[in-house]
């Protein structure tokens, strides 16, 4: 086995696709990150507009990560910010699109709200995905990349359940407030060379494993990267500054580029 192992992956299965069906895959969309500024609606209003120009096409979407800027459960409260999007994923579900997120590292507090509410399968941890004779290994990426640190606070901060009790009984607009600052003093990591750390370990675990196309999101910046002679690895961007996306039409994968009108006016 490779030092750096698979993590304990879901297993997807999806066959029997029509053939003018088409998988979608996209990641760090960021929604409610700049709610402050008042930009919030327009980036918004151009997500909805790209899941209505694919709603006649789409078999599934997968959204893998960092779907939310910041997202935290309670039980009676959902952070706002994203109520039109919300609104066109109920609209694909019962359209009999299948939807699934991804948790990330911005929004790894999820649930129960969209498997309950919307109809959305939820998946905490990298998924193998079987597309008729295509196989996918998916995830957001955020444990991929070997840093000990963060891995030490997502195990005993962030998914420690005495922890996540202390911060529900803060009062929401107080934590989501705090959460927010937080975040906001932490800029993203953007690759720009030709490689990120994510490519290393799909690299190194197709020595033991193989998958047609390694699909990721994490580091912001749209890339398609050769593994081998036979498989591909795609970093999906973000939606923030690339509006990048992934289409699989049942033989082969693309990175594309949503085409948008002035985002002030959108």
């Amino acid at each position: 086995m490779p030092k750096q192992q698979k993590v304990q992956n879901e297993q997807i299965s999806l066959d029997n696709i029509a053939e003018q069906k088409k998988i979608f895959f996209c990641s760090d969309l960021h929604l409610g990150r700049d709610t402050l500024l008042l930009l919030a609606q327009p980036r918004e209003k151009i997500i909805v507009k790209w899941l209505e120009s694919i709603s006649q096409k789409a078999y599934a979407i997968f959204f893998l990560g960092d779907i939310f800027d910041f997202w935290f459960e309670y039980k009676h409260v959902i952070p706002h910010g994203s109520i039109r999007f919300q609104a066109k994923i109920q609209e694909l579900v019962d359209q009999n699109v299948k939807i699934f997120f991804f948790t990330g590292n911005h929004d790894i507090w999820m649930d129960g709200y969209f498997e309950k509410y919307l109809g959305v399968k939820v998946i905490k941890n990298t998924a193998e995905l079987k597309v008729n004779n295509t196989n996918f290994y998916i995830g957001h990426g955020d444990e991929l990349i070997n840093s000990k640190k963060y891995m030490f606070l997502k195990k005993y901060i962030y998914n420690n359940k005495f922890c996540r009790w202390l911060f529900k009984n803060i009062h929401p607009d107080i934590g989501i407030t705090m959460a927010k600052y937080i975040i906001s003093q932490k800029k993203n990591k953007i690759t720009t060379n030709n490689k990120d750390n994510i490519y290393f370990f799909c690299k190194n675990l197709s020595t033991y494993y193989h998958y047609d196309y390694y699909l990721f999101g994490h580091m912001h910046y749209p890339q398609v990267l050769k593994i081998n002679s036979i498989s591909t690895y795609y970093n999906l961007g973000d939606w923030i500054t690339h509006y990048s996306y992934g289409e699989f039409d049942g033989k082969r994968m693309y990175l594309k580029k949503f085409e948008y009108h002035n985002p002030k006016n959108p």
